[in-house]
């Protein structure tokens, strides 16, 4: 298939690699959070928490805590907004 094996070393050099390159940057989330919009968060881990649930699945905690810890944020922003909408 032609992808390339990597050793332990030069994996974990690739994944400092892309550390690097990409410390500046900020994930489509963290920008609708920040700008007041609606996430995906239900769509990537509540999907994920969901079907592991119904699965019998307890491995989701922490996917579950990632997910509540986005929607309370996001929520608390929203309602920054609408409070800062409602002063102007």
């Amino acid at each position: 298939d032609g992808a390339r094996q990597l050793d332990a070393r030069q994996l974990e050099g690739f994944v400092h690699e892309c550390v690097a390159a990409n410390a500046r940057n900020y994930s489509s989330m963290c920008m609708d959070v920040r700008l007041g919009r609606r996430t995906e968060v239900e769509q990537l881990n509540g999907w994920a928490c969901a079907k592991a649930s119904a699965l019998g699945l307890g491995a989701m905690v922490a996917n579950e805590w990632l997910a509540r810890q986005v929607r309370e944020r996001q929520s608390r922003y929203y309602a920054q907004r609408v409070a800062a909408d409602v002063l102007r």
